[in-house]
């Protein structure tokens, strides 16, 4: 997902592409067991993130 695209730039810009970058290293583990993550939202230093699918654990 693209930060900008859930307002997070600006001061937040940098943040929001650690948080990508993070997630996008741990989707193709997620996906190989039928699941997924999304970020759903930056506010301030946390990130909101939506875990889909039948993950197992």
């Amino acid at each position: 997902m693209d930060p900008a695209q859930n307002g997070m730039t600006g001061d937040g810009g940098e943040f929001a592409r650690r948080v990508a970058d993070a997630l996008n290293k741990i989707r193709p583990a997620l996906q190989a067991d039928g699941g997924d993550i999304e970020l759903v939202a930056i506010e301030g230093q946390d990130a909101r993130v939506r875990l889909t699918g039948a993950c197992h654990g």
